[in-house]
């Protein structure tokens, strides 16, 4: 079922609507910004960050509802203004996170049964029908 949130921005008020559940393509393309995004030296500004995940951010929404928006696609993710910006993006990467580390988090595993207690000896021996004669 897809999942709709609601922007923090005030520039771009509105809704954006997440792909879930996210399949193969979209986890990989996300996974793939995250490690460009690890490979940016020490000190990268915040906007080479955005360009690294916006991709794959981008590849698991469904649907940007937002008053004013006009980046459907994340090569036109703005820059400017740049409050706003960083309000969405980290926005952005943050729900998408929470959504791939949900989708990614191992199954529980079922609790084991208790074990079983070795049977007693009067259960174990053959029932032993007394002979009579």
């Amino acid at each position: 079922m897809p999942k709709t949130i609601t922007s923090p921005s005030e520039k771009w008020p509105g809704t954006v609507t997440l792909r879930d559940p996210l399949y193969l393509p979209q986890v990989a393309a996300f996974e793939a910004g995250l490690a460009q995004a690890a490979e940016l030296p020490a000190g990268a500004s915040l906007m080479a960050f955005f360009g690294a995940v916006m991709p794959g951010v981008y590849a698991c929404i469904g649907r940007f509802d937002l008053q004013g928006w006009e980046a459907q696609s994340p090569e036109r993710f703005p820059a400017t203004p740049r409050e706003e910006v960083v309000k969405l993006g980290a926005w952005l990467v943050a729900e998408v996170r929470a959504l791939y580390q949900e989708e990614t988090a191992p199954v529980p595993k079922a609790s084991p049964a208790p074990p079983t207690p070795p049977p007693s000896e009067a259960e174990a021996a053959p029932n032993s029908a007394p002979s009579g004669g």
